[in-house]
Parts: structure tokens; sequence; C-alpha cells
């Protein structure tokens, strides 16, 4: 009787931890996942100090056009996408200015990998989604 018991006990200690690891992953806000996701870029890309506060400054600075340029009510959508368009290619050039080429490298393979796995997903995805229209259609 007491393995039954000490079983079910484990088995709600278990439960209960897993619901508490699910909430702490949700209570972080966006600003907090990006500064983490900096910190693993800087970290992976060997960052020197000088080059994080760049970083960081630059980031901060984007942040602030961005909100500018979305809230620009005067603006089309059209002339919003090529300003963010811009943006993104300023921040390119700014971000070529600060890193060392081989740093440069290493980026660019790090967005390969990055495109490379989405791709997968998007591929295997597809595949399922294409099976439960197969399925769809047999049992019609």
């Amino acid at each position: 009787m007491k393995p039954i018991k000490l079983s079910v006990f484990m088995l709600g200690v278990l439960l209960s931890t897993a619901g508490f690891a699910q909430d702490k992953k949700s209570e972080t806000t966006k600003e907090q996942r990006m500064e983490m996701r900096s910190a693993t870029v800087a970290e992976k890309l060997d960052l020197t100090e000088e080059q994080q506060a760049r970083m960081a400054e630059m980031r901060k600075e984007t942040k602030m056009q961005r909100a500018k340029v979305q809230s620009d009510v005067t603006a089309d959508e059209t002339s919003k996408k090529a300003a963010m368009r811009e943006l993104r290619h300023t921040n390119k050039e700014k971000m070529a200015e600060i890193l060392t080429p081989e740093q440069s490298q290493k980026l660019a393979a790090m967005k390969a990998d990055r495109k490379q796995n989405h791709s997968k997903k998007d591929a295997k995805r597809e595949l399922r989604r294409k099976k439960m229209m197969e399925k769809k259609k047999m049992s019609r």
C-alpha cells in the first residue's frame, strides 16, 4: 500500500513542478527575452564590452525610431514599410562597423543556420498539413 501512496505522491509532485515551469516561461517580458537573446549572441560572437555597449545603444536608438515610424498617423502603410526597410538597412551598416570581419562571418553563419532550421520546420509543418488534408478527403 505504501508504494502506491508514494507513487501517487511523486506523480503529483512531478505534475505540479511541470505546471510551475510553464508559468515561469510566460512571465518573462519581451524585453527580458530580447536581453537574453542579445547576451547569447554576444557570447557566441565573443563581443567585447565596448561592442556590447555600442550594440545596446544601437538597439535602443532603433527601438525609438521604430516607435516613431509606427506612431506616425500621417504616413500610409507603404511609406511606413519603406521607412522600416531603410531602418533595417541602416542597422546592418552600423552593425558592420561594430563587428570585426570574423564576427560578421560568425553572425552570417548563425543566421543561415537559423534560416535552415526554420525551413526544415516549415517543410515538416507543410507535410503534416498535406497528410491532414488527405485524411479529410478520405473520410468524406
